[in-house]
């Protein structure tokens, strides 16, 4: 089950596990919206591959915004 944290008519935070659902596709996030700006935060290879599953479904490259972090 997905769970949205936060909603209100800006912003909309969902919490999606790995175990339950596999690894995060466009497609998933795309169902949940109907927004054309995309804010991705995660590892880069992660952010890498979303951004290119976005630009296959028809997100613009300049509507995919980044916040890139590592573990260390």
């Amino acid at each position: 089950e997905l769970v949205s944290y936060i909603q209100n008519k800006n912003i909309r935070v969902y919490s999606i596990c790995e175990d339950t659902f596999g690894f995060l596709k466009a497609q998933q996030i795309a169902n949940l919206t109907n927004s054309s700006k995309i804010l991705i935060c995660g590892p880069p290879p992660m952010m890498n591959n979303l951004k290119k599953q976005f630009i296959e479904i028809g997100i613009k490259k300049y509507s995919i915004y980044f916040e890139e972090f590592t573990i260390s």
